[in-house]
């Protein structure tokens, strides 16, 4: 571990009371501002590309598929459309 990384540690071992529950609450809602659209990119591939063959709303990984227009609100995967 490197010297600079040892004094990190040091000052966060230090942190007591108030002040560490703020700085995890602040630690907390970055990594949710920052990691959550990757989580949700990430699944919404996976959804998308869940499938053997390309359809209206999804295709298989490296294949295209083209959407004629916007899905509603109300659509749901499998379900409806028209609703």
């Amino acid at each position: 571990m490197a010297a600079a990384e040892k004094l990190v540690i040091r000052a966060l071992e230090d942190i007591e009371g108030d002040a560490k529950a703020a700085l995890a609450y602040v630690l907390g809602l970055e990594s949710y501002v920052y990691g959550f659209p990757l989580v949700m990119m990430d699944t919404t591939k996976e959804v998308i590309a869940a499938t053997s063959k390309a359809g209206a709303y999804s295709a298989p990984i490296n294949q295209l598929f083209r959407m004629r227009g916007y899905v509603s609100p109300v659509a749901t995967r499998g379900g409806n459309e028209g609703r």
